[in-house]
């Protein structure tokens, strides 16, 4: 627009705001090509930045361009360049030098360099005064005139501090109220979390599974938008090829029944007089149609019954034998798994899978055993549970050494709820924990109760361990580990990835989907490998090669975008918290690129210990500590031989057999070995 004045040239306001970063080329440029003007007629060319608080003005004197810019240290430019004004010359100097001329009062802070080249403010108040055209000769009346109007600004002045005061209270009172509101906001949001997490937890599935294809999808239709976000771009050097996999039709129809059943043949024939043709001559079998069914035999309850023979001497009743008095031989009892009980290693092993993993409770049990018309309470259960475990834990002193025969311990823990406590409640949380060690080849699984969540028996029960231990993010890990000098601790970045996951699956929040991406590569080499089959032939230093080469250009990318997330707005909420916590961790994160042995999460751990709390929902406590001492002890057994693959009814009955006649520990090792098929 063009500002009309009485002076012989014209001041030209660009219609837009500008980027006050351009030089006198480009504002050339803005001169021709926006305003459509010639820059070299001897005009003011004026510009203004969006703050209105930065002006630029260019003007051609015949043998150059001259550029001022100008700086307001308080206030604002009153430009507007969506209408036209006139203005005067003094209002030019006035709006120039940054004097709203639409207000009264207007306060202008210039800076003076003085001969110290120190900065000094000087204020300068303008004040508008509209006097009478004929002011009156009498000196007296000027001056009661003159009296009443200090008096007015007086009172003018007491009124604008009473304002500016009152604006002042205004002003802390909004900016108050901004936080306040600000702080309710964040909770809300985080409340709004919470809740969608506690109806995904009670009605949604609990899988962390993301189809990539969900991840992706929004790529699709938003290509223009796309440039808008630099998060798009910071992982572009690290970028792959992502294979989504195509869709698999499923087979219509059943199943075929498994072939290593038992089959039981029911041959159907048609009768002797149908096998005669219209003809006369006999039919000949050409062929068979065969259909199979599945049956089920119950499980059947039997009584086995010991029959002793007892010999005596007729002839001389026992006075001629060498042993004196001991007239009557009877033949002896082989060691049962809990003398003096009507338990057998059968019924033992059933109630130890039905118990620990099938999660069937045991007054379940007992209502199972009264539709066989027998009696077994559950006090009876529990007792020959209990029993068992105190008659033979003293021979389980070897297990410890096949758990720290490895290089790895994975651990966690969960809640248990323990009654007879000493000195407890009866409501207090206790906890059951898991180490996860041995070989890759052979695993070995530790369920341990105890009393507080603490990790403080740990460090007396690894004394003389060297190796690593993987965890979660858990302080009491790294308060009583982190000054071993014999143990590494490794994180786990399932965990990390858990925390972006809620917030992706909660809001879509892009950020948190640019990380979960980036988390997916990382997992998607783990993959490559574990079809190489390297894990199981336990090639350690080609593990790492392929994690350097691969992974950590991925996770030094994926740690410097963390950092930058830090410090914007994001960086608050859950958000924040997911941001931080893998930064926290980031040091036991990455430990996995330098160790092939490691894994790069802790999901076994977490896989071993979700059946012990599928349990828990059904039985839900126990009732005293010996016997969660007892419930740990079987969880170790039964949990070692599924991961090692192994059929757990066939190894534990063959296991429970064999327990009566051991006499020594390295007899329940070779026991143990041996039904765990380890030789």
């Amino acid at each position: 627009m063009i500002l009309t004045n009485p002076f012989q040239f014209k001041i030209c306001l660009y219609p837009q705001y500008i980027d006050m970063r351009k030089s006198w080329n480009g504002l050339i440029g803005l001169v021709q090509n926006g305003m459509n003007l010639d820059p070299f007629e001897k005009n003011l060319f004026v510009f203004c930045g969006r703050s209105q608080r930065l002006i630029k003005i260019i003007y051609w004197d015949g043998n150059g361009f001259c550029m001022w810019m100008k700086r307001l240290e308080k206030g604002n430019f009153p430009f507007n360049p969506n209408k036209n004004i006139n203005i005067t010359k003094k209002e030019l100097i006035w709006l120039l030098s940054g004097i709203d001329t639409r207000k009264k009062h207007k306060a202008i802070i210039f800076l003076i360099q003085n001969k110290n080249a120190v900065q000094i403010q000087v204020e300068c108040k303008l004040k508008i005064v509209n006097l009478p055209e004929n002011l009156p000769a009498d000196i007296e009346f000027l001056q009661q005139y003159i009296r009443s109007l200090v008096n007015k600004h007086n009172a003018l002045e007491e009124t604008n501090a009473n304002l500016v005061k009152e604006n002042t209270s205004l002003t802390q009172d909004k900016q108050s109220l901004t936080k306040e509101n600000e702080i309710k906001q964040n909770k809300i949001l985080k409340l709004e979390l919470q809740i969608f997490n506690f109806e995904r937890k009670i009605f949604g599935r609990n899988s962390e599974k993301i189809d990539p294809s969900e991840l992706y999808f929004g790529f699709l239709f938003n290509e223009a938008e796309k440039g808008i976000n630099d998060e798009e771009k910071i992982f572009d050097g690290h970028s792959e090829t992502i294979h989504v996999k195509s869709f698999a039709r499923k087979k219509v129809g059943r199943k075929p029944l498994p072939e290593h059943l038992p089959k039981e043949e029911i041959i159907h024939d048609i009768p002797e007089s149908e096998k005669i043709c219209n003809c006369g001559h006999e039919l000949k079998r050409i062929g068979e149609e065969v259909s199979d069914k599945l049956g089920y035999i119950p499980a059947k309850i039997y009584i086995e019954r010991h029959i002793r023979f007892k010999y005596a001497c007729k002839h001389c009743e026992g006075d001629e034998r060498n042993e004196v008095g001991k007239i009557v031989v009877t033949a002896e009892m082989p060691p049962q798994i809990l003398p003096k009980s009507h338990l057998t290693p059968e019924l033992l092993t059933y109630i130890l899978i039905s118990k620990f993993l099938d999660h069937i409770p045991f007054y379940r049990m007992e209502s199972i055993f009264l539709r066989h018309k027998l009696e077994i309470t559950r006090a009876t259960l529990c007792n020959w549970t209990i029993g068992v475990y105190e008659r033979y834990q003293h021979l389980f002193s070897f297990y410890k050494n096949i758990l720290l025969s490895g290089r790895l311990l994975g651990i966690d823990e969960t809640r248990l709820q323990v009654h007879k406590e000493e000195g407890r409640s009866d409501t207090t949380d206790s906890y059951m924990w898991l180490i996860r060690g041995g070989t890759f080849e052979r695993p070995v699984l530790l369920y341990m109760y105890r009393e507080t969540r603490s990790a403080e028996f740990l460090k007396r029960y690894l004394k003389g361990y060297n190796g690593i231990i993987q965890t979660d993010g858990f302080g009491s890990y790294d308060a009583h580990f982190r000054d071993n000098e014999y143990i590494l601790h490794a994180g786990c970045m399932a965990h990390a990835r858990r925390e972006f996951e809620k917030i992706w699956k909660a809001n879509k929040n892009p950020i948190a989907r640019n990380i979960l991406n980036q988390i997916r590569k990382l997992y998607k080499v783990e993959e490559e490998m574990r079809t190489l089959g390297l894990f199981q032939k336990e090639m350690f230093s080609e593990i790492v090669r392929i994690r350097q080469e691969k992974a950590k250009p991925i996770l030094d990318a994926l740690y410097l975008h963390l950092q930058d997330l830090t410090t914007k707005p994001e960086g608050t909420l859950d958000l924040g918290k997911a941001i931080r916590y893998s930064i926290g961790q980031w040091d036991k994160l990455v430990l996995y690129l330098s160790h092939g042995e490691v894994y790069i999460d802790n999901n076994l751990v977490e896989n071993a210990i979700r059946p012990f709390v599928l349990g828990r929902k059904n039985w839900l406590f126990s009732g005293s500590p010996v016997g969660a001492f007892a419930s740990a002890f079987w969880y170790s057994l039964l949990q070692t031989a599924k991961a090692n693959g192994k059929d757990t009814y066939k190894f534990l009955l063959q296991f429970l057999k064999g327990l009566p006649f051991c006499q020594t520990p390295q007899d329940c090792e070779k026991l143990f070995n041996d039904s765990i098929g380890w030789g």
